[in-house]
């Protein structure tokens, strides 16, 4: 009885085994430890990337990384590490004020060229020339809506099966630029249906770190500055780096909600509750995936 019970129980476990071997699991990737180290403390997707890759990839900051209007600069962001840095805005935007004080961090762009230098990687090229210069670029697209370049992206239930980890998504929209990097997917950091039901449909479907705006990343460092007295002049941001879902139609997120000055509509991940967005193609005019080459 003991020896059937001892077999049962090994063919259990290789049953597992087969189940999570068929999925596409994340691999390790030098890309992924950079963009992954500058999420929160806790958050799921650097959690199951630690615990599928046997890696170690800790977060930077235990409440991650805020968006700065003009954030360029690593070494300036780390330069009172491991405690935040903090400095004016240089400029006005919708968001900031220029003269004001505010907690150090990256733009998008900013995360985006860290993440490729600290692989070998040339930055990112200015986003107006990577969407519109094709005569240079376009051996670096792998999507693209440029009608010149003859790439056009397939449906996005199936795009990811055409990425790499470390690919870029650039995109312009309401007069501005936005860059994002694809991470992966929803299966590839093992969420199945049964665990993310209302993300049954989307498990397939990009996901891609960046810093932008977000839902939570002003409340967080609203409290961080009001718990923290020397932060006292420092004015709340409106986002961080995050991970956000790309193709989910808006209507079918079960949390809607303006914050700040932007709409949002998001999943809460089974587990911790963790807010994941959907990036809003609703006002991307433009667009291209974009493959960094090496040095």
């Amino acid at each position: 009885m003991k020896k059937l019970r001892c077999c049962f129980l090994l063919f259990l476990v290789i049953l597992c085994l087969v189940s999570v071997s068929a999925q596409a699991l994340v691999q390790k990737n030098p890309m992924l430890d950079k963009a992954l180290s500058m999420l929160e403390q806790g958050n799921m997707f650097l959690e199951r990337y630690n615990l599928l890759t046997g890696s170690n990839i800790q977060a930077v900051f235990p409440l991650g990384v805020p968006y700065f209007y003009g954030g360029q600069s690593y070494d300036r962001m780390m330069a009172n590490y491991p405690n935040y840095s903090r400095a004016n805005s240089l400029e006005t935007t919708s968001f900031f004020k220029a003269g004001k004080l505010y907690i150090l961090g990256f733009d998008c762009a900013g995360y985006a060229d860290w993440i490729c230098e600290s692989n070998g990687l040339e930055e990112v090229p200015p986003l107006s020339s990577a969407l519109t210069n094709y005569g240079k670029y376009g051996r670096n697209y792998v999507f693209t809506s440029n009608s010149n370049v003859k790439k056009p992206m397939p449906d996005w239930s199936v795009v990811a099966q055409h990425l790499q980890v470390g690919d870029f998504y650039i995109v312009y929209r309401n007069g501005s630029r936005h860059i994002l990097m694809f991470i992966g997917t929803l299966r590839d950091y093992s969420f199945t249906k049964k665990e993310a039901p209302l993300l049954a449909d989307y498990l397939d479907y990009p996901l891609v770190a960046h810093c932008g705006t977000s839902p939570v990343f002003g409340e967080r460092f609203s409290n961080f500055i009001a718990e923290n007295p020397e932060f006292s002049r420092c004015n709340t941001t409106d986002g961080g780096v995050h991970v956000s879902i790309i193709g989910v139609p808006l209507e079918a997120a079960p949390f809607h909600e303006r914050v700040q000055l932007s709409n949002f509509s998001y999943f809460k991940l089974p587990g911790n509750g963790q807010v994941m967005t959907i990036f809003d193609l609703g006002v991307v005019s433009s667009y291209c995936w974009f493959r960094q080459t090496g040095l």
